[in-house]
């Protein structure tokens, strides 16, 4: 099992009330993974966000997008993460 550290900043950034958030992603080491700052997107956004982010680790773990035919899909970590090979733990900071 892989375990990373997602620290989160949600802030309401401009006049029109529009949420941003920041996401960095670390290891148990404390080696930087993935950082995006001021991504849109509200509420609990911030974990498509993760998962996007970690995408590719997931992808060389084995594990594949998966999509339906009602257009929703299932990224390659939330997979890893419901099959208990990833584990995530948010610090999640609303300004």
């Amino acid at each position: 099992m892989k375990t990373f550290f997602v620290s989160v900043r949600v802030r309401k950034q401009d006049r029109n009330g529009n949420t941003y958030h920041d996401v960095r992603i670390v290891d148990t080491e404390g080696e930087l993974i993935a950082e995006v700052i001021k991504r849109y997107g509200y509420d609990r956004h911030y974990e498509t966000t993760t998962e996007e982010l970690l995408n590719p680790i997931a992808e060389e773990m084995g594990f594949e997008e998966k999509r339906y035919e009602n257009g929703y899909r299932e990224y390659p970590t939330k997979l890893a993460v419901d099959a208990g090979e990833i584990k995530l733990i948010y610090d999640v900071r609303k300004d």
